[in-house]
């Protein structure tokens, strides 16, 4: 059969009229949407109702707490706030004000509430009187348990901070029995409980008592203490641990192992974590999680002092050469007056947080406008703690020594034994509010030892700051030394004392304070006394004004004159320690010079 195909369908016939009608219905549609639309851009958007909340009738903290629950006021700048919302916030006003109260013991206020409008501006306020406050009339604080016997828990029960006779402060009550939990968590007594805890309040008579039954459970005590790592000794390691299995758990004494294992150096991230769940008789074991540092340091820096001029440094340190924690260190620096290049060998007895054994070598080339020396070191030490945070440090040191000072010049050769006694407390030692440092050092040598000259020296540093406020903070310091025995002149440079510079009398240049000889060189002295006074006033969070006031002088008879300096300086609190900039003059020179002086590093 032959194919065929079908004819394509007719196009439909439209009615007269009736789609074009459609289509004019559709176009108008489409328009007024559009001018719908081009209307709701081009109005403008409602302006925030202009509302000023009033308070008066209570001031300070009252006043704070009451703008705080007022949603009068926190709603006031809502953009989309209009009458209808302001009238409602306005009427749970005087309800929202009695709550603002009633925390600080006022449970009588009574608060008269108005809102007006004129000329745009709407008016909300609020006249309170607080009425009568509540007093407390008893507090009745009982304690049963292991903590009967605690003196500090029982001193925490007597300095709870609500009184018989106080103003009921909801706030102070809170703070007492979060201080009790807080103790009983820091002191061991894992199972403490409240039995009672009430706060009984009669806002009628305006009375409140305090009723707190407290059952402080058993006193938990140290267990095995248990380190995870695998890079030092166990046996090393747990020398860090300052207390014993079976004395009582304190929180305080596991903050001082976590800053004594950081502060080491030799790890990176230290977690403690007791082990309450796994107790046997009271006994908590503690996990310690370490993560090591990495072997080797490497460190380079540059800066500036007056003193020095321009001066550089690179530094390389192994933190660990065996499993017993010792370490190695070098060191090489360079400035305009001076190069030097030192090493270190470092082993920790005993205590390792401060007991060490030392092994050093130096060699310094230094020249200074007034003086040169080139010495090779070689020394022995051992640092041990003493009691009240002294460190004792007994040393024995090898030196030779080429120097040239004024017209002295000549070679020594040396044996020095030595002991220095320091201590060093701050709240911070990069820039303390309060803090100290003193030294005190006693050194010498004899021909029958080595040694081509015969001296003993004695010398002392100390450095106090203190603060007033926020703002003010005093600085002073002290160093005194003398020298016996050998004439003075005989000696090589680098036991003649010399003083001048940022870090003793300001105002005069690095070294310059010191006896003279006939040619008007410097030639050192075999005395030294420098004092100084210094008033901070902190103007920004890391910036200082300075007023100083120097005393001090290189003298070879207590007799001679002191050489003044005096000045102003800015300081800025970097992360290293402060930058000092200090604008002197040496009051004792003719024609009282100035100088700058620049100068960087901790406080103490």
């Amino acid at each position: 059969m032959p194919a065929t195909s079908s004819p394509p369908p007719a196009a439909p016939r439209s009615r007269p009229g009736v789609d074009s009608a459609r289509c004019r219905v559709r176009n108008v549609t489409g328009w007024a949407l559009f001018w719908l639309a081009w209307l709701c851009l081009l109005t403008p958007a409602r302006a925030a109702l202009n509302v000023d909340v009033r308070i008066d009738g209570v001031k300070g903290e009252l006043l704070d707490n009451v703008r705080a629950y007022l949603t009068v006021e926190q709603q006031r700048a809502d953009p989309a706030l209009d009458e209808g919302r302001l009238r409602r916030y306005h009427q749970k006003a005087v309800k929202e004000i009695a709550e603002a109260l009633a925390p600080f013991g006022y449970y009588q206020s009574k608060a008269s509430a108005s809102l007006s409008e004129k000329n745009g501006q709407w008016i909300a306020h609020y006249e309170i009187d607080p009425g009568p406050p509540v007093r407390v009339t008893e507090v009745n604080i009982t304690l049963e348990g292991a903590g009967e016997q605690d003196p500090d828990f029982q001193k925490l029960l007597r300095n709870f901070p609500l009184h018989r006779g106080d103003i009921l402060d909801q706030r102070e009550y809170k703070k007492g029995k979060e201080s009790f939990q807080r103790f009983a968590n820091e002191r061991g007594y894992f199972n403490f409980k409240f039995v009672t805890n009430e706060l009984l309040i009669d806002p009628e008579a305006n009375t409140a008592e305090v009723q707190i039954h407290v059952n402080s459970g058993e006193r938990y005590q140290f267990g095995e203490v248990i380190f995870h790592q695998d890079v030092l000794r166990d046996d090393f390691i747990q020398r860090f641990v300052q207390f014993q299995s079976g004395s009582p758990y304190r929180i305080g004494e596991l903050l001082d192992l976590q800053g004594a294992l950081f502060d080491s150096d030799y790890f990176a991230n230290i977690e403690i974590e007791p082990q309450q769940d796994l107790a046997e008789e009271l006994r908590v074991p503690i996990e310690v999680n370490l993560t090591p540092r990495p072997k080797h340091r490497y460190t380079a820096g540059a800066g500036y002092g007056t003193d020095t001029g321009a001066r550089g440094r690179l530094g390389w340190e192994n933190r660990r050469i065996n499993d017993r924690g010792h370490r190695f260190s070098a060191d090489y620096q360079l400035s305009e007056i001076d190069e030097s290049l030192s090493t270190r060998y470092i082993w920790p007895i005993r205590d390792p947080r401060t007991d060490e054994i030392a092994l050093t070598t130096s060699w310094a080339d230094e020249h200074p406008d007034v003086s040169r020396s080139e010495t090779f070191t070689v020394g022995l030490s051992r640092t041990l703690a003493r009691g009240s945070g002294w460190l004792e440090n007994l040393y024995l040191k090898y030196q030779t020594e080429s120097f040239s000072v004024g017209g002295d010049r000549g070679d020594s050769v040396l044996l020095i034994p030595g002991i220095t006694y320091s201590r060093v407390s701050a709240d911070n030692r990069t820039y303390p509010r309060r803090g100290l440092r003193l030294l005190f050092d006693v050194r010498g040598a004899h021909p029958a030892v080595i040694s081509d000259h015969e001296f003993v020296q004695l010398r002392t540093q100390a450095k106090a700051v203190t603060s007033l406020g926020s703002r003010h903070r005093f600085i002073a310091r002290g160093d005194a030394g003398t020298t016996l025995l050998d004439p003075i002149r005989s000696l090589p440079a680098s036991v003649r004392f010399f003083t001048g510079g940022s870090q003793s009398v300001r105002g005069y240049a690095y070294n310059t304070l010191a006896p003279r000889n006939d040619q008007n060189q410097v030639v050192g002295g075999e005395h030294l006394l420098v004092g100084s006074l210094e008033y901070e006033y902190r103007f920004a969070q890391k910036w200082s004004a300075a007023l100083f006031f120097d005393k001090g002088n290189a003298i070879n008879d207590w007799q001679e004159p002191l050489k003044e300096g005096a000045g102003f300086g800015l300081r800025w609190v970097s992360p290293v320690g402060p930058i000092r900039i200090d604008f002197a003059w040496g009051l004792s020179a003719p024609g009282t010079p100035f100088r700058l002086h620049i100068n960087v590093g901790p406080d103490l």
